[in-house]
């Protein structure tokens, strides 16, 4: 059988037996483009991730010492009214370590940044708490209850700025619902063609809901929200915070001076 090439092409030409032998593929270079992720190759970021992955596993270790566990159940015990039956089992994502109680009458986590992927984490945090509470306060869009808050000052188990919340359990995410099966039994990450209609409607008008409602949701400038006051009103004062800034800092190196201030907002997208 004829070889095909990248293009899909036949090699069919070029020695006596109809075939040639595949090229060799050119070595690979520092600035090329990955195809599979749309992205360049940046040794500077590969090091500096490399050396988090070491940080982070240690500060993990620390974490989640058997000892540690049982002070971090008892604060949210602390702040989180009811009857406790269990702790469970802890988990990390990519920014955020949760570590949760079973209640006789629900569910309370306790969500702190992870070390050393996360570079602004009191900032982080008051913004999450503030535009939690003001959807809360200004929408029917469900969202956890915050208990309790605060900044890395004010943890008293030293594992930085913290939000304590009600937990809402939930049988599957909209990736699970409507994502196509593998063979392992999991979820592909795209959509299944097979879904049927009215699901797939009922689907998008839950969320259609949920954007209408945000959309309407309106502040005269742009950044990250704060609370004036505990259940008070809500302002646009802290620069918008987004992933790329985080990830300059901690993959990149970037100083963080370099960065607009904490207190910047902006009237118009192009400032």
């Amino acid at each position: 059988m004829a070889d095909a090439d990248k293009d899909g092409r036949n090699n069919d030409s070029g020695n006596g037996n109809g075939s040639v032998p595949a090229p060799t593929p050119a070595p690979a270079t520092k600035n090329k483009r990955d195809r599979e992720n749309g992205m360049f190759a940046d040794s500077l970021v590969d090091a500096r991730s490399e050396e988090l992955d070491g940080l982070l596993q240690r500060k993990l270790d620390l974490l989640f010492e058997k000892n540690r566990m049982m002070d971090i159940f008892n604060f949210i015990i602390k702040h989180r009214p009811g009857t406790p039956v269990r702790p469970h089992q802890s988990v990390r994502g990519s920014y955020n370590a949760v570590f949760g109680v079973e209640y006789t009458d629900g569910h309370a986590i306790l969500r702190v940044p992870l070390p050393g992927s996360v570079a602004f984490g009191d900032e982080k945090v008051r913004a999450e708490v503030a535009t939690m509470r003001y959807i809360e306060k200004m929408t029917s869009v469900p969202v956890p209850h915050i208990y309790h808050w605060g900044t890395a000052a004010e943890n008293p188990l030293g594992l930085g700025a913290f939000i304590i919340t009600e937990y809402i359990p939930h049988a599957k995410n909209l990736t699970e619902v409507l994502g196509v099966p593998n063979v392992e039994g999991g979820q592909q990450k795209y959509l299944d063609p097979n879904v049927p209609k009215d699901k797939l409607e009922r689907m998008y008008k839950q969320v259609a809901g949920i954007v209408l409602q945000l959309s309407k949701l309106e502040m005269p400038k742009i950044g990250s929200l704060r609370e004036e006051e505990e259940g008070g009103s809500f302002i646009v004062g802290g620069r918008p915070l987004t992933k790329d800034m985080n990830d300059l800092v901690t993959m990149g190196g970037i100083p963080p001076a370099v960065l607009p201030p904490e207190d910047a907002t902006y009237r118009t997208s192009d400032e």
